[in-house]
């Protein structure tokens, strides 16, 4: 997809939240240009959507989403963050 126009990431974040539909809220968050998928039982797809695997992270414990650190458990603000609120 090409996105040299000034909607773009409307047209995008509506377009992800097409394909995921039966997903958002369970097991993926779409947020701008940045989605989460947090849980999949298989990496196969049908809607032919390809990732650019040097943006992509797999099999990990936690990730830093938007200001949240994020694990299977819990998910709270990063600290990092409050520090730079702070200042």
């Amino acid at each position: 997809m090409l996105f040299d126009r000034t909607n773009a990431s409307n047209t995008f974040v509506r377009f992800m939240s097409h394909v995921f539909r039966n997903c958002i809220g369970k097991i993926v968050v779409v947020y701008f240009d940045d989605i989460l998928v947090y849980s999949f039982k298989t990496f196969e797809g049908k809607n032919q959507l390809f990732a650019n695997i040097d943006k992509c992270t797999f099999c990990i414990d936690s990730v830093i989403f938007l200001v949240f650190i994020v694990n299977k458990n819990e998910f709270h603000v990063d600290p990092d963050k409050i520090k730079v609120i702070e200042e």
